[in-house]
Parts: C-alpha cells; sequence; structure tokens
C-alpha cells in the first residue's frame, strides 16, 4: 500500500468526522458515499 493511498483514506476519515455524515463528507469531496464507507471501511481494517 502506498503512503498516498493511506493518506486518502485518512483525509477521507477525517472528512466524515467534520462533517458528521458520510453523504456530507461524500459531497465535500465529489465522492460517491459508497466510496467513502468502502475507504473507512478500508482505514478500520488496516487498523485493527
Amino acid at each position: 500500500m502506498t503512503s498516498v493511498k493511506k493518506f486518502d483514506d485518512l483525509l477521507v476519515f477525517v472528512t466524515v468526522v467534520e462533517r458528521r455524515s458520510f453523504i456530507g463528507a461524500a459531497r465535500q469531496l465529489g465522492l460517491p458515499p459508497g466510496t467513502v464507507s468502502r475507504k473507512v471501511q478500508e482505514l478500520e481494517t488496516r487498523l485493527g
């Protein structure tokens, strides 16, 4: 896994926290909500 991928997933997570929703984060980031959810899930899996 590249550092860019790790940073991207972390940025998505922080945006979800700031917006307090997956949909709000998706809108801000210009991503589909499913992609936001998947990226957070991947981050959770890596962190344990």
